[in-house]
């Protein structure tokens, strides 16, 4: 697991921006009377980060309007969808409860953007209603019924069987001319163990509906589920590793009767990331920090980043590894961690620092680069490294904090988090 690169100042440069979230947004409505100025002020530059895809930077500008004009719902919706691409889960469906309940459910954008932030944490139930909602208040059949494909897809690569066939048949009503409608009918017909032949049908209608749509993407999908079928192989969707969704406190899995805005938020959430070969690696970390894929190294599963909006210099990776490790054990990897770090750190000596927990075992060491020391770091380097190794039930994990702070405030919460991890097993199917 020979994961480190040859200078400190490469390991301190390490990372990616975050990625961005297609999830559209609507423009906003022309505004009656108020919001007050400066709140129209802030909630216009708001949006125009959001259609930048710069959430964080348009996350303190959607709070300045809200607090200026707490009560204008298109803000809410579009604070929960800037909320949702930062991956504050718990935060963005607070945020779309406050929609929802200020328009009234009167129109369907509330109820659509919240049932996509519910697929985020496997809340099925919640989702389908919010698209019940949808369905109808929306004049757009094909619209809609992508809605619960989506639901359906989603409900699959996470393993639940529950309902998707009866989902897929309200897509396939809604919208009889859509080819993925029928072809996923098929493929929920197989995964929920249903009818082999009238599985194949579905698909082979959805087939021959892409071939006259002159829809080549499609019929090579279709394709490939006939071909699985006849083999009988798995039809759940493909899930990469690093697949992610979030716990969803109870307070917030259904539209609360009492003011959304008003409900506490956690102060630590459980994020969970699908493994290579079934079962999930879960990390508990502060509500506040924003989460986005990062650049995998190709000796790990996925890499995931987090930062906290409104705060330079700051910066946490986390990876699982691809292969079995270190055969001599995590401490072998941290100490040789330790002496590719001291030739280009400012101190002398680098204590390792045991974690330990029931499910996991490592080590971490803090480091400053040597030629931080006297002055500040360019944009887009760090003054420090922390880096953490981790055995979690035999999964190799690497975790890099790269911040300017060494202070207990920053350090212990990265330290917490990272003893936080355990691998979850993939259940056995019956």
């Amino acid at each position: 697991m020979n994961h480190l690169v040859p200078s400190l100042l490469a390991l301190l440069s390490l990372g990616a921006p975050l990625s961005a979230d297609t999830t559209p947004t609507k423009p906003p409505q022309k505004k009656a009377e108020g919001p007050a100025t400066e709140a129209a002020k802030a909630y216009d530059a708001a949006y125009a980060e959001l259609q930048k895809k710069a959430y964080a930077a348009a996350l303190p500008l959607y709070e300045k309007a809200l607090a200026l004009a707490p009560n204008r719902p298109e803000i809410w919706n579009e604070f929960a969808i800037c909320l949702r691409n930062l991956r504050r889960y718990p935060a963005a469906v607070r945020a779309g409860w406050r929609a929802i309940q200020l328009d009234g459910g009167k129109t369907m954008q509330p109820w659509n953007a919240q049932a996509n932030t519910l697929m985020e944490t496997h809340e099925w139930k919640a989702a389908q209603a919010c698209l019940e909602k949808v369905e109808a208040l929306h004049k757009d059949h094909a619209f809609v019924a992508k809605g619960w494909l989506n639901l359906v897809f989603r409900m699959m690569a996470a393993g639940e069987s529950r309902g998707v066939v009866e989902i897929c048949r309200r897509a396939t009503r809604l919208d009889p001319g859509s080819s993925l409608g029928w072809i996923d009918l098929g493929q929920a017909l197989a995964f929920s163990g249903g009818d082999a032949k009238e599985a194949a049908s579905c698909v082979e209608k959805g087939k021959t509906m892409a071939e006259q749509q002159k829809d080549a993407a499609r019929t090579e999908y279709a394709a490939q589920m006939l071909k699985k079928l006849k083999a009988g192989e798995p039809m759940a969707p493909p899930v990469a590793p690093g697949n992610a969704w979030q716990s969803l406190p109870a307070a917030l899995q259904a539209l609360p009767e009492t003011d959304a805005a008003a409900i506490p938020l956690p102060t630590l959430v459980d994020h969970h990331f699908a493994l290579a070969g079934g079962g999930h690696l879960s990390l508990t970390l502060p509500e506040t920090w924003a989460e986005a894929p990062g650049n995998p190294r190709p000796q790990s599963q996925f890499t995931v980043t987090y930062t906290i909006p409104g705060t330079a210099g700051f910066k946490v990776l986390f990876s699982p590894s691809n292969g079995p490790g270190n055969p001599l054990g995590i401490k072998a990897t941290a100490d040789d961690v330790v002496k590719r770090l001291l030739p280009m750190s400012a101190e002398t000596e680098l204590p390792l620092h045991e974690v330990t927990t029931p499910l996991l075992k490592g080590y971490w060491v803090l480091s400053t680069d040597r030629k931080s020391v006297d002055q500040e770091p360019a944009k887009g380097e760090y003054r420090h490294l922390l880096t953490a190794l981790l055995d979690v039930s035999g999964l190799q994990c690497v975790g890099t904090v790269l911040t300017n702070s060494k202070t207990p405030a920053v350090v212990d919460p990265c330290v917490a988090m990272f003893a936080s991890a355990r691998k979850v097993e993939p259940v056995a199917k019956k």
